[in-house]
């Protein structure tokens, strides 16, 4: 085997390798942060996701222009953000008026 072949080959395994041990610490950071709630909620991470995952962000398009808004929070999702102390999303995440054309 030629000897730039067998570089080539190691230059590829050490990203690789890079690229796998930086993910592992986003991930661990994420499952950590997992069980923290858990913990904190007294919830399972299915229940956390159940009620968490029925907020969504409406796009409305006029001829006036585009608003971004979220839906109403339920009492379960507003009791989990005041648990957790984080302020919960703003109802209007963006609001755009089209300019009138002359």
């Amino acid at each position: 085997m030629p000897k730039c072949a067998s570089i080539s080959r190691a230059v590829g395994t050490n990203r690789k390798e890079d690229r796998i041990r930086s993910h592992v610490l986003p991930c661990w950071l994420a499952l950590h942060l997992v069980w923290v709630t858990e913990r904190e909620m007294g919830e399972t991470r299915d229940r956390i996701w159940e009620i968490m995952d029925r907020i969504h962000l409406g796009k409305f398009f006029g001829k006036d222009g585009k608003v971004l808004q979220r839906t109403e929070l339920t009492q379960d999702q507003a009791n989990l953000l005041i648990k957790l102390k984080i302020s919960p999303p703003p109802p209007f995440r963006k609001i755009a008026v089209t300019p009138e054309n002359p």
